[in-house]
């Protein structure tokens, strides 16, 4: 398994016979893999906030009281702060994903130098039964 991020794809997918989800999709080929949101905007550039993780202070934790060393004390301690965005100059392909009850969707982002020259449809499986 491992991490991977979020894409969130404003430009026309191609057709399928069942519209994809529009909560987005994921994927591993984004510099990141840490649960990030991308964005492939209108005009075909990718975009993400780049954020830091710091301490969150005791008294703004879940379990504050909670013993040093438990699991609770654990609970809430780090937080991800997220900067203003900033466009990404990839060069290469994205494949992303989606499944829900019983259908796949797999999309290609084919980007040049920053810029998403186009998107294909790779994979469109309905195992759903309707």
């Amino acid at each position: 398994m491992g991490m991977f991020d979020y894409i969130k794809c404003n430009m026309p997918l191609p057709e399928t016979p069942v519209p994809p989800p529009s909560h987005g999709f994921q994927t591993k080929d984004t510099p990141d893999q840490y649960m990030t949101e991308y964005t492939i905007t209108e005009d075909g550039r990718l975009s993400w906030k780049p954020y830091r993780i710091e301490e969150v202070p005791k008294a703004e934790r879940p379990y504050p009281d909670a013993k040093g060393g438990s699991l609770r004390a654990l609970c809430g301690i780090l937080r991800r702060v997220e900067g203003d965005t900033e466009f990404v100059d990839y060069h290469g392909d994205i494949f992303f994903y989606v499944g829900v009850k019983g259908r796949w969707w797999e999309y290609r982002a084919r980007f040049t130098d920053g810029k998403c020259e186009k998107i294909t449809l790779e994979e469109f499986r309905d195992h759903s039964g309707g």
